[in-house]
């Protein structure tokens, strides 16, 4: 934005002009017969600005389809949202700090491994697309194993209209358990993998020598985001990463994204809602039947620290010490208020 670039209530910055973008506003409707100084044609976005209604046309502007940046700038021409919904998941499991930072262009394959963090039963997952009209396969794996992907719990796929970050929901739940592992792998067919890393990002209002009474005498504020842009103001966004959390496919091979930046990750995250533990219920099923007596009967004498034991631990064994006759009291007690009808 810049007062030079305004005719009346109308904005039009030439695609020739070198100053970056550096105000947001919210785009509330269009004409495609405004009349504006673009040469190239017809029509203008309707936007509600930020500062008040004593400006413009009761605070609203006009935008040239053809201004320089408005709707044309990747990262910061137009965000819209579809289908939005308020937030329904107990968890996200993620390991990207600040989402999207950077782009791994030649990418068409990549997931995340995760630890389970409850008992948890993920519903959906998230991911960016680079590009309009992306059709993706997202898969949860059980396993990870001498660098193959196996035990296939649940899937989506279909193709997305408009490029940048999408939640899609599973064909199917899928259970974790805590400090379980399971991985989300996300195929996208024109590539373009999102990934967090360590970067400098411009700031445009607030940086280092940035003063706000300076910059309001600079026409009425006009030059607040070109003044930090062109003077190169910049701010460390620093992530964090470690090895075996995200990996891409090579040829064959699967390469630890880490390996490539120590601060990166993926942005593929999990959704998951969580579930209350039921007394008995060792198979997770959400009912107490003789099938969990066989996993008790597997689980039995079984010690903290074991496989078998943890699986169950957490929805029985009231001494806390090891899978006993104890346990089997709190299954059949358990088993007899559920399916013995008293006479």
């Amino acid at each position: 934005f810049d007062m030079r670039f305004m005719s009346g209530s109308v904005h039009y910055q030439p695609r020739g002009s070198a100053m970056l973008p550096n105000h947001s506003v919210a785009i509330v409707g269009w004409d495609d017969d405004k009349v504006t100084p673009a040469p190239q044609g017809l029509g203008a976005w309707l936007c509600k600005n930020s500062w008040g209604t004593g400006y413009f046309e009761d605070g609203y502007i006009w935008i040239s389809y053809w201004d320089r940046w408005c709707c044309q700038e990747p990262d910061m021409g137009a965000v819209f949202f579809r289908d939005v919904e308020p937030m329904r998941y107990d968890r996200v499991y993620y390991h990207d700090l600040h989402g999207r930072r950077d782009t791994l262009t030649d990418c068409h394959e990549a997931f995340n491994a995760f630890w389970g963090q409850g008992r948890d039963t993920v519903e959906a997952v998230s991911f960016y697309t680079a590009v309009d009209g992306a059709a993706y396969t997202a898969v949860v794996y059980e396993s990870f194993r001498q660098g193959r992907l196996s035990g296939e719990l649940a899937r989506a796929s279909g193709t997305l209209a408009y490029r940048g970050f999408h939640t899609v929901e599973l064909d199917r739940p899928v259970e974790v358990f805590p400090a379980e592992d399971f991985f989300v792998y996300v195929w996208l067919s024109q590539g373009g993998h999102a990934y967090d890393r360590t970067s400098e990002v411009p700031v445009l209002l607030g940086g280092p020598g940035w003063e706000p009474a300076q910059a309001m005498e600079t026409s009425r504020g006009a030059f607040l985001g070109k003044t930090a842009l062109e003077d190169g103001q910049s701010v460390l966004v620093v992530s964090a990463a470690n090895p075996g959390e995200s990996y891409y496919r090579t040829g064959e091979q699967w390469v630890d994204l880490h390996d490539l930046d120590g601060s990166a990750n993926f942005c593929i995250k999990a959704l998951a809602t969580a579930r209350e533990a039921v007394a008995g219920d060792f198979n997770r099923d959400g009912r107490v039947d003789e099938r969990d007596l066989a996993v008790l009967a597997g689980a039995w004498l079984t010690q903290e620290g074991q496989e078998a034991y943890r699986r169950i631990c957490d929805i029985s064994q009231p001494d806390g010490e090891i899978i006993d006759m104890e346990d089997f009291a709190v299954f059949t007690r358990i088993w007899a208020d559920l399916h013995i009808v008293p006479r």
